[in-house]
C-alpha cells in the first residue's frame, strides 16, 4: 500500500511497519534502542530511516549558484 509523504505521521508509522516486528501496540513503534520517542517521525530518524534536510538544501543552494553563474 503506497502512503504519500503529505499524510505525515501516517507516512513515518508505515516507513516503521515495514521493518518492525511484533509490536504489540503504537507505543512499542516509537521506542527505538531504550529510547521512547513523541512521534513516528522521530522515531524514523532514529532508526536513520531518514536524514537531516541540512544535506539537500545544501545541493538546491549549490545548484541555484551555479545555474546562475552561467
Amino acid at each position: 500500500m503506497w502512503v504519500p509523504q503529505s499524510t505525515g505521521e501516517l507516512y513515518y508509522l508505515r516507513m516503521i511497519l515495514t521493518v518492525c516486528k511484533g509490536p504489540r501496540c503504537y507505543k512499542d513503534l516509537k521506542f527505538v534502542k531504550g529510547v521512547q520517542y513523541l512521534t513516528f517521525r522521530e522515531a524514523c530518524f532514529a532508526l536513520r530511516f531518514l536524514e537531516d534536510d541540512r544535506e539537500a538544501y545544501f545541493a538546491l543552494h549549490q545548484n541555484i549558484q551555479t545555474f546562475y553563474s552561467q
